[in-house]
């Protein structure tokens, strides 16, 4: 049985991870004025970085594709065994949401809109 803390942490613990694919989804809209180009660009993304993060559990030589994929920073078996401690990794995602929707706002300020 999984104590209800540690079920509702993995979602809390979860949510920087959804800000930073938000915030790539926000610059994608930006560069394609097509909404469905946006959304099976960022749907590629995320499913890639998915991929990526997964094959960096198979060998010891692909372990470096967890460390450049959001999901990398996101260990989900930890907060439901209540062994999570990774601050530090909360703080990269929350970095790069920052980061990432910055870049959005610059690009959306400079874009021109059809009227």
């Amino acid at each position: 049985s999984v104590p209800a803390w540690d079920a509702i942490a993995t979602f809390i613990g979860g949510f920087p991870l959804m800000l930073v694919i938000i915030a790539w989804s926000a610059i994608l809209s930006i560069l394609f004025n097509e909404v469905k180009m946006a959304m099976g660009a960022s749907f590629v993304l995320v499913l890639l970085s998915y991929i990526m993060n997964f094959a960096s559990f198979i060998t010891p030589d692909w372990e470096w594709m967890g460390r450049v994929t959001p999901y990398g920073y996101y260990s989900f078996g930890d907060f439901i065994f209540g062994e999570w401690d990774a601050w530090g990794d909360m703080g990269v995602l929350l970095a790069l949401f920052a980061i990432l929707m910055f870049v959005a706002m610059y690009l959306f300020d400079r874009k021109e809109l059809p009227t």
